[in-house]
C-alpha cells in the first residue's frame, strides 16, 4: 500500500499561560494582538503501524482554523483583575472596577478561562480582623490566597485572584467578576475575629450556599482538610460558635454573606480557618510554614472536589445570623486603584 500523509494544523486561542492543549507537551505560543496563538502540526501515517508527530509554524500543505475566544476578564497593566463588561466601540474593553464603577482599557492581559477563582477577603481600608500583634486579616488573606494559587497552578489548575494587592474590592465587584468568569469553584479566604472561648479542636468555619448541594460538599471537604491540618499543630485553639461546614442565613432565608449570594449558580464557599483574635492562633499565623499548610489544605480540598465524589464532613444545620453586621464590602467611600 502507498504511504499517505495527513497533515493537520490546529490553532487554539488561549489566555496567558493557560492552554487547551496537553499540559505535558505544550505547543509554542505566539502573541497575536491581545490573545495568544498556539499552532500544532500533527503528521499521521495512514496505513502504517507507526505515526509521527511534529510541531511547525507553517507549511504549504497546512490548513489552519482559528477558534476565537472573547476575554471574560483583564489583568490590567497595574495588575488589577477586572471583569470585561463589553467591547469598547473605540477599541479595547469596557470593564468593571474594584469599586463597582466602569472604565475603559485598551491594554492588559486577557483572561478567557478560569477553573478556580480565589477571593482574598477585605483589602485597603477594610482590614478585617486585626490581631493584638497588629497582624491584619486582609494581608493574611492575600498571602494565603497567593500560596493557594501557586499550589493549584503547579498542578495544572487555572486560577485567578479577585484582589492582587492591598486595595478595596466591593462585594458587588467580586460577584460581578465571578459571574463573568464562571469558574468551576469560587473560594473566599478569611480568618475569623470576635469573642471566643477555649476549645480542644480548631474553631474552623466554612460557609456554603444554602441552595447548592455542590457548595455544601465543597465546604465539607474544605472543613475536613483544614481541621486535619490544624489539628496537627501545637496550638491552644478557640471558637466563637460550634465549628463545621454550615449555611449562614439572613432574615429572608437567603445566604447572609454577599459573596455567596452574588455568586449564585457558581459553586462557592467562604473559609474562616483560624481566629486572629485568639493570641495563640495569631502567633502561629506569623509563620510562613503555617500559612503554606493552610493553603495546601484548601488546595487539596478543591482538587478532591474536582476529581472525586468524596462527600466531606463536619456538616451543621443552617443558622440565621444574629447581631450587627460588619458594615464592610459596600461601595461608599471606595476608591478605585490605578488600573494603568
Amino acid at each position: 500500500m502507498r504511504r499517505r500523509d495527513l497533515i493537520l494544523a490546529v490553532a487554539v486561542i488561549v489566555s496567558g499561560c493557560s492552554g487547551l492543549m496537553s499540559r505535558e507537551s505544550p505547543a509554542p505560543v505566539t502573541n497575536v494582538g491581545n490573545a495568544v496563538l498556539t499552532t500544532t502540526t500533527i503528521s499521521v501515517n495512514i496505513g502504517e503501524s507507526s505515526s509521527s508527530t511534529s510541531l511547525t509554524t507553517s507549511t504549504s500543505t497546512t490548513t489552519s482554523t482559528t477558534i476565537a475566544s472573547e476575554p471574560v476578564a483583564i489583568v490590567s497593566p497595574s495588575g488589577v483583575v477586572v471583569p470585561v463588561l463589553t467591547a469598547s466601540p473605540s477599541g479595547g474593553w469596557i470593564v468593571g472596577t474594584p469599586c463597582a464603577n466602569t472604565a475603559t482599557l485598551d491594554s492588559g492581559m486577557p483572561v478567557t478561562h478560569v477553573q478556580v477563582l480565589i477571593d482574598p477577603g477585605h483589602g485597603g481600608d477594610e482590614t478585617g480582623a486585626v490581631a493584638s500583634s497588629g497582624l491584619r486579616e486582609s494581608d493574611l488573606n492575600l498571602d494565603v490566597a497567593e500560596r493557594l494559587q501557586r499550589f493549584l497552578e503547579y498542578r495544572g489548575v487555572s486560577t485567578l485572584l479577585t484582589r492582587t494587592d492591598d486595595y478595596r474590592v466591593a462585594i458587588a465587584a467580586r460577584g460581578e467578576l465571578a459571574q463573568r468568569v464562571e469558574p468551576d469553584v469560587f473560594i473566599s479566604i478569611h480568618h475569623n475575629g470576635g469573642p471566643t472561648t477555649p476549645t480542644r479542636e480548631p474553631g474552623t468555619l466554612v460557609f456554603h450556599q444554602v441552595a447548592s448541594s455542590d457548595s455544601r460538599r465543597l465546604a465539607g471537604l474544605v472543613y475536613e482538610e483544614l481541621v486535619t491540618t490544624l489539628s496537627s499543630l501545637d496550638v491552644s485553639y478557640a471558637a466563637g460558635s460550634p465549628p463545621g461546614a454550615v449555611a449562614m442565613l439572613n432574615d429572608s432565608g437567603l445566604d447572609y454573606y454577599g459573596v455567596l449570594r452574588r455568586t449564585d449558580g457558581i459553586t462557592s464557599v467562604l473559609s474562616e480557618s483560624f481566629f486572629l483574635t485568639n493570641p495563640a492562633e495569631a502567633a502561629v499565623l506569623e509563620s510562613g510554614y503555617v500559612r503554606e499548610q493552610e493553603a495546601i489544605a484548601l488546595g487539596k480540598a478543591i482538587l478532591r472536589f474536582m476529581e472525586t465524589e468524596d462527600a466531606g464532613t463536619g456538616f451543621l444545620d443552617s443558622r440565621t445570623f444574629e447581631g450587627p453586621g460588619s458594615g464592610t464590602g459596600g461601595i461608599a467611600g471606595c476608591s478605585d486603584p490605578d488600573l494603568l
